[in-house]
């Protein structure tokens, strides 16, 4: 084996320290959070949220939404069946399958702060604006204040009866 390894050995990796400053100046480009687009906004959430918590980019995708609790100095979220727990039962271990993670609150850079956008994203009030913005974009002449109205507006004139507007609205 030594031969082997002696006549073809393996490469070696450069750990060299990244530069990160390029990569926040990046999402500092994007704007204010209440102003960016829904796109931009996940991306920057995804994109801080990877290198605060050294996530796997699919154990984004199973972060719990409905765990999230907000702490003093920032918040936390579940991760369900995280990657490592994946591969510690591969190699027989018994690993959690809930991965918790938390994020702090960087209120001296706000527009880096992970916890900042994910708030922003969070805000039902801010997705209610997005949605009423485009009503009013689509129609001018809506009198509609929601989604909701408009769409119990559209259910009564096709004719649909009382209960039923009232089992869409609630």
């Amino acid at each position: 084996m030594k031969g082997v390894y002696n006549t073809n050995p393996p490469p070696l990796h450069n750990d060299d320290v990244v530069a990160l400053v390029p990569f926040f100046d990046k999402i500092c480009s994007f704007g204010h959070n209440e102003k960016m687009n829904i796109l931009l906004l996940l991306q920057k959430v995804a994109f801080l949220l990877a290198i605060t918590m050294a996530c796997h980019p699919s154990d984004l995708s199973r972060i719990d939404i409905t765990s999230q609790v907000q702490t003093e100095h920032g918040m936390m979220f579940n991760i369900k069946n995280p990657k490592e727990h994946k591969i510690s039962i591969t190699h027989g271990s018994n690993k959690s399958q809930i991965k918790r993670v938390y994020i702090e609150n960087y209120e001296e850079l706000p527009e880096i702060s992970p916890l900042n956008a994910v708030n922003t994203l969070l805000k039902l009030d801010m997705i209610a604006r997005w949605i009423k913005e485009i009503l009013k974009e689509a129609s001018l002449d809506l009198k509609a204040k929601d989604a909701r109205s408009l769409a119990a507006f559209y259910t009564q004139n096709s004719g649909a009866d009382f209960a039923t507007i009232l089992a869409i609205g609630n």
